[in-house]
């Protein structure tokens, strides 16, 4: 019979997430979290940190995951015993953290493992001796926290957060991440931070003609052949060099059909429209700006496109890179970060900076169709090397190792 590993799944990102329809890091979490509900070796919980009653359910009923409420775990203090933003949050933070563990401490031992797919564990875990895994994307906000978010004090937080993690155990979605992090955190154990790749979803996958021209008829996108990128929009994503080179490849080659295409919400204080040349009001025309698109469209956005362009100026992984590959279509990306261990010899890489360089590869894909066709031939088989259930396994076998 298999030894059950009872695992108390962090779900306060989730929950909300999944309401707010956030992606990303949401992602991630959700492909886990559903493979890890198939595993027979893992009697899964879900815990919930916030009073917002339903948000869990929608979320496991969506999933087909109904089986699971009753595996609901509210403990609805223990987010609060983790922040110190301000001197309230420190003072009651402070109480909770002393209090919460005779409150909380007998629920909590129930557990062989706590996993968090982001947000910082609490101390009021660590008491009750559970085994704590952390999952971690990257280090941006305090590498480059002028990348990484609108407001700065979030990026102020990160750093205490990245200062404080004492998991037992530590994932990395790639070597490149898990290097800054011993960096920044020297000296720290190194058996305790592991590498666990990240994956695409298989509903990424070429689409037919159909689905793409009623998804572009949806964000009314012209039927010619464009460029895709998309993002929130961030200084670190890079989108005024993608529209630069877009620019220079038009300029230079006279091309009057190739449009440009970027999906994807604007965050408030940020514009990368205004950091382009005087020329962007020459090309408005042939920039559409989609804004938020839906999950279930971004496949076809993918699969209708020439070009996949993503010089992304840091990445922990760069999930889009992946699941843009596995839609069979040629992948620009900078030769930064993460982003070279996800896309091997399967993509095209620039420096990220050099608009003349880019522009160049655009005319390159376009046009010399060998080389086009040689990329994506080597992306659909550099795509099968990444899948959830390789992620979740390397993850169950280092918690195994952990003692639990």
């Amino acid at each position: 019979m298999v030894k059950k590993i009872k695992m108390l799944f962090d779900g306060q990102l989730l929950s909300r997430a999944f309401i707010q329809k956030q992606t990303g890091i949401f992602r991630v979490s959700d492909e886990i979290f559903k493979v890890l509900s198939k595993r027979d070796d893992v009697e899964l919980y879900f815990l919930v940190t916030n009073n917002r009653r339903g948000e869990t359910e929608k979320y496991l009923e969506s999933r087909g995951l109904s089986h699971l409420i009753p595996n609901i775990v509210r403990l609805p203090k223990l987010l609060m015993s983790t922040k110190t933003r301000n001197l309230y949050h420190k003072i009651y933070g402070g109480f909770l953290r002393k209090i919460l563990p005779y409150v909380y401490g007998k629920k909590l031992k129930e557990f062989d493992v706590y996993f968090s797919p982001f947000p910082a564990i609490s101390p009021v875990v660590k008491k009750a001796g559970v085994k704590t895994v952390s999952f971690f994307y990257d280090i941006i906000p305090v590498l480059y926290p002028n990348f990484a978010f609108v407001y700065k004090s979030q990026a102020k937080n990160f750093v205490s957060f990245v200062n404080n993690i004492n998991s037992d155990l530590i994932l990395f979605d790639s070597k490149s991440a898990r290097d800054d992090f011993l960096r920044w955190r020297y000296p720290f154990d190194f058996n305790r931070a592991k590498i666990c790749y990240l994956a695409a979803d298989k509903r990424f996958c070429k689409k037919s003609d159909s689905e793409i021209k009623k998804v572009a008829d949806k964000y009314h996108i012209p039927h010619k052949p464009y460029l895709f990128g998309i993002s929130e929009a961030n200084p670190r994503k890079n989108f005024a060099h993608v529209i630069k080179s877009f620019i220079e490849y038009v300029e230079k080659t006279g091309d009057k059909n190739l449009n440009l295409v970027i999906a994807g919400k604007k965050l408030p204080g940020y514009d990368y429209l205004a950091e382009c040349s005087d020329k962007l009001e020459k090309y408005k025309d042939r920039i559409i700006l989609t804004g938020y698109v839906d999950d279930e469209d971004i496949p076809a956005l993918y699969s209708g496109a020439s070009i996949f362009m993503y010089p992304s100026l840091y990445e922990g992984f760069g999930l889009p890179l992946l699941e843009a590959m596995q839609c069979g279509i040629p992948v620009i990306t900078a030769d930064n970060s993460s982003l070279p261990e996800v896309g091997g010899d399967a993509v095209a890489y620039v420096s990220g900076f050099d608009v003349i360089e880019t522009a160049n590869m655009i005319e390159k894909i376009l046009n010399d169709k060998e080389f086009s066709d040689d990329l994506i031939k080597k992306s659909l088989e550099r795509v099968k090397l990444f899948s959830w259930k390789e992620t979740v396994d390397i993850m169950i076998n280092e918690v195994k190792k952990i003692g639990v």
